[in-house]
């Protein structure tokens, strides 16, 4: 999926949002469901994000 990068989490349990920096540099907020570069936002746990495209699974971790 290229260069994206969780920057982090924020929110409560079952109201949690992801900042997300993109390839190109941008920065996007996003919510379980959204589409980012053809992959959905899964589940957005308290320090990752899962991403689901067509069978595979992609999680992102925030940074340590």
């Amino acid at each position: 999926m290229g260069r994206v990068s969780l920057l982090g989490v924020f929110g409560a349990h079952g109201a949690r949002r992801a900042l997300l920096r993109l390839p190109e540099g941008e920065r996007l907020m996003i919510a379980p469901g959204a589409l980012v570069h053809g992959w959905r936002v899964a589940q957005i746990e308290e320090k990752a994000v899962i991403l689901v495209r067509g069978g595979k699974s992609l999680r992102l971790l925030t940074p340590q």
